[in-house]
């Protein structure tokens, strides 16, 4: 009698499926630890077996009664995944695009936000207006692009509502000036709404990333917490600035330091994030 390679029992040389799915057989394939496919095979290793003819619930287990029918909705998942590989390859090229014009949003937004800075304007007031020009304009089209992007996933259209919003304040505070109390309502509220689309932002490119690129994925995760981090820490060497003036200059300076850092990385990024998706629509694997 010939040897029983699988663990339910079947004969390798039977199967009308072996052929199709290129199955080295049972051991050495499907039922292999880590690969995940047979859940009838998963549930002998978790209990010990190396059969189901050594397990007592063989004969009323709905997995062993549906053995038959694995090696099909095996080649069922496989042809799905290749659907979404395939679909996901032709969505790949639109999303790098629109990952190219955040990339390059992001640089006149620095620009802008280099015209706009206090130390600045106090000595080229005249550049004030141009900077904000710049700033208005870049979080429209930000903006725009974001919600492009929500078509692929939904959080991205919360991230675009944060770039619209704080382009009205923005608007506004052109207008009204930045001296009165309403003003710095205004920009507490903005920090606010920047702070919460910020978060949707990183989490959207996270998430898309999931099925192309895990490494990525998560270096947008980790690039939020910085994020967060440097924010609270900014926050912190201000209060701490009112009781040790010199620790409080200390700190703000590392979280300047660690805010220039974490806009470079997510300029990287956007480019690391938009290449990606343009090699996987040309090479889906």
């Amino acid at each position: 009698m010939a040897e029983i390679r699988t663990y339910c029992m079947k004969r390798c040389e039977n199967c009308n499926y072996r052929e199709r799915l290129q199955c080295p057989g049972c051991h050495e394939g499907p039922g292999k630890p880590l690969s995940g496919d047979c859940k009838l095979a998963k549930c002998c290793r978790e209990k010990g077996h190396e059969t189901c003819n050594t397990c007592v619930s063989k004969f009323s287990c709905a997995i062993f009664k549906g053995r038959s029918n694995i090696p099909g909705d095996r080649l069922k998942m496989q042809a799905d995944k290749e659907e979404e590989r395939q679909l996901l390859a032709q969505k790949s090229e639109f999303i790098g695009r629109l990952m190219q014009i955040l990339f390059w949003l992001c640089i006149p937004l620095a620009v802008a936000g280099i015209l706009t800075n206090e130390s600045v304007t106090s000595k080229f007031g005249f550049l004030y207006l141009s900077g904000q020009i710049i700033n208005i304009l870049c979080l429209l089209a930000y903006g725009i692009v974001l919600i492009k992007l929500s078509a692929e996933y939904i959080k991205y259209k919360t991230a675009a509502v944060c770039e619209f919003t704080t382009c009205v304040v923005s608007v506004i505070l052109l207008f009204k000036g930045t001296e009165s109390s309403t003003a710095l309502v205004l920009g507490g509220i903005s920090a606010i709404v920047s702070l919460i689309g910020e978060y949707h932002e990183y989490m959207s490119h996270a998430y898309i990333l999931k099925d192309v690129d895990l490494v990525m994925s998560d270096n947008w995760e980790k690039l939020w917490k910085w994020f967060i981090g440097m924010f609270f820490a900014l926050i912190a060497g201000f209060i701490v600035m009112a009781v040790i003036p010199f620790i409080g200059i200390i700190i703000l300076i590392i979280a300047a330091v660690g805010t220039l850092i974490v806009s470079i990385l997510k300029l990287v990024y956007l480019y690391r994030t938009a290449k990606i998706f343009r090699e996987y629509s040309a090479n889906p694997i």
